[in-house]
């Protein structure tokens, strides 16, 4: 064993015990070894951490997580390089204070930029909003298309796509948080019976609820409004846990429409104020 460890210690290391150029070779291979392993214990521990807060399919969470993986990996590759270079003997010291100045020139330069990331990693974390929401942020109102770090991309009702840096979000309007109200207005001449209105509501209002998974709830009568002594107008609400609200809302007043036809029910579109001078008219 003396043997072998005199061995070794002539192929690595000089007389004065200092490592020659293999030794340093190895040690260096050592070190970079060392720091793989603990990049791979860091990941694992960030990755897990962070899914156990949010739920394992959620695009936030692989997104925060491999931006702080990407931040750890950098600080030990950041940390191996220094090691490696005082294995071979440079002055790391001089190095560092270098960094240190160019580092502070450089944040003045990248102000924006570091402040766009941060303001994407608290909106991601946050769940301000998602790919796919229906939101206005700082006036400018579309569905968004895409989240990253550094920018937002929306695209609005006629097709413009709109670029905003995260660091400048200063309001976000999220539509798509809570379910969306479909509101449908028809008005009823005076003579028609109440009854043929509930029933015919409440049959279409079945039928849109089984057609769509999304309608939270079954659209039903809100609010009935005297429209002079001609007649009324009637709201109907439902709830849609989707964007498609204006479609529903369009698909419900079509077959409230079409029923009416095929029951013999007066239904038509509810009259506004003013298409019936000297009346009071019932605003709902």
């Amino acid at each position: 064993m003396d043997q072998i460890y005199q061995y070794i210690q002539q192929l690595f290391m000089r007389p004065d015990g200092t490592y020659n150029f293999f030794g340093k070779i190895v040690l260096s291979l050592i070190a970079i070894v060392v720091a793989r392993i603990a990049i791979r214990v860091l990941e694992y521990i960030t990755e897990r951490l962070i899914r156990n807060h949010e739920e394992a399919s959620d695009y936030r969470s692989v997104t925060a997580s491999k931006l702080i993986s990407n931040v750890l990996r950098s600080l030990v590759y950041f940390f191996l390089a220094l090691r490696i270079l005082e294995i071979f003997g440079v002055n790391t010291a001089k190095i560092i204070a270098t960094a240190g100045i160019g580092g502070i020139a450089i944040g003045f330069g990248a102000q924006s930029i570091v402040k766009d990331f941060i303001s994407g990693l608290a909106l991601l974390l946050e769940n301000q909003y998602q790919v796919g929401d229906y939101v206005v942020i700082n006036g400018h109102e579309g569905c968004v298309s895409e989240v990253g770090l550094r920018l937002t991309t929306i695209i609005d009702y006629d097709g413009t796509t709109h670029f905003i840096s995260n660091g400048e979000i200063n309001q976000v309007s999220n539509l798509s948080k809570n379910p969306h109200r479909i509101d449908v207005k028809l008005y009823a001449p005076v003579d028609t019976d109440l009854k043929d209105i509930e029933e015919l509501v409440d049959q279409v209002g079945s039928q849109m609820k089984a057609d769509h998974e999304d309608i939270a709830d079954k659209p039903y009568i809100a609010a009935m409004a005297p429209v002079g002594s001609y007649g009324m107008n009637i709201r109907i609400f439902a709830h849609s846990s989707t964007d498609n609200y204006f479609s529903y809302e369009k698909e419900l007043y079509r077959r409230l429409i079409e029923g009416a036809k095929e029951k013999q029910i007066a239904l038509t579109p509810n009259y506004k104020l003013g298409e019936r001078e000297g009346e009071d008219h019932g605003q709902i």
